[in-house]
């Protein structure tokens, strides 16, 4: 699937989820807990005591019975900045703040640690022989990457966000089979979903310089689902039998991952002014791009 055809395949899931109204914390937190009556399954005493339980930066926890005295809380983070691309040896960032500002901080702090992760995959597929498309698709991406990081910043500063700078720990190049579980989580699953979130909020923020960015951001993104979808095609049938079931076990896990820091349900104010779906709509989403 091509860049235009991706692009327009996002915006038909958006379309269809309209009319208009997640994003996560670091990650999702989960735990068992004794308490003396474990009550129901949903345990709706742990809605009630969610700060005290989870902790801040936690807005929904659910509870599971795992015995008569025991229950598994499951902790929903805040919201999450999808768009972008980790790598190896990238240090995450501590989140203390959910405005405005903090969410286009981390938005632009990832832009610009997907520039050294564009470059380093660039460096790796040369190192492993592969295609030249392959290799030039990765240096553009990472200069594309740099320009979001450019607007995702100023977006940050108007409201009063730092972006902090990109903290990266790498060494030489990887084997095959790490390169492909990278891709597979970062590339297929992560950068997918970004590239979708983007095309949603460029039609649903109200903020017209959020729309902009979008605007100029979800192409690149969805050009950078398919360089993902690409690397898998070449990198996949080089791996051992071994290594291919480690990778789907990973692209599996991964979207599992996503999925419980995605649908979660922002805060009105900020879904309004960046565009962020609700849960449902998130969860339409979700599930139509992860069939």
């Amino acid at each position: 699937m091509k860049r235009d055809t991706l692009s327009r395949f996002f915006q038909k899931l958006v379309l269809a989820t309209l009319p208009l109204g997640g994003c996560c914390h670091d990650s999702p937190k989960e735990f068992d807990q004794t308490v003396a009556d474990a009550g129901p399954p949903d345990g709706g005493w742990t809605r009630v005591d969610c700060d005290s339980v989870c902790g801040d930066g936690y807005n929904y926890c659910t509870a599971e019975r795992v015995d008569d005295h025991t229950v598994h809380i499951y902790c929903e983070p805040r919201w999450c900045t999808p768009s972008g691309r980790r790598t190896d040896g990238l240090a995450e960032l501590e989140v203390k703040d959910h405005g405005p500002g903090a969410l286009f901080a981390q938005v632009a702090h990832l832009e610009a640690a997907s520039v050294h992760a564009f470059l380093r995959l660039e460096r790796e597929l040369r190192h492993h022989g592969a295609p030249a498309r392959l290799i030039h698709a990765a240096r553009r991406a990472a200069r594309q990457e740099a320009q979001h990081a450019r607007v995702t910043r100023r977006l940050a500063r108007r409201f009063g966000g730092v972006v902090p700078r990109v903290r990266l720990a790498m060494g030489g190049p990887r084997k095959l089979e790490q390169i492909a579980v990278e891709n597979a989580v970062e590339g297929q699953v992560r950068e997918r979903w970004g590239a979708l979130l983007a095309h949603f909020q460029l039609r649903a923020a109200h903020d017209p310089e959020v729309r902009a960015a979008m605007t100029r951001i979800a192409p690149d993104e969805a050009g950078h689902a398919e360089l993902a979808e690409a690397v898998a095609r070449w990198a996949e049938p080089r791996l051992s039998a071994r290594g291919r079931r480690q990778l789907g076990f990973a692209r599996r896990q991964a979207v599992r991952q996503l999925r419980r820091e995605a649908l979660v349900e922002p805060d009105p104010s900020l879904a309004r002014l960046a565009g962020l779906p609700t849960r449902a709509q998130a969860q339409q989403l979700f599930g139509a791009l992860f069939a």
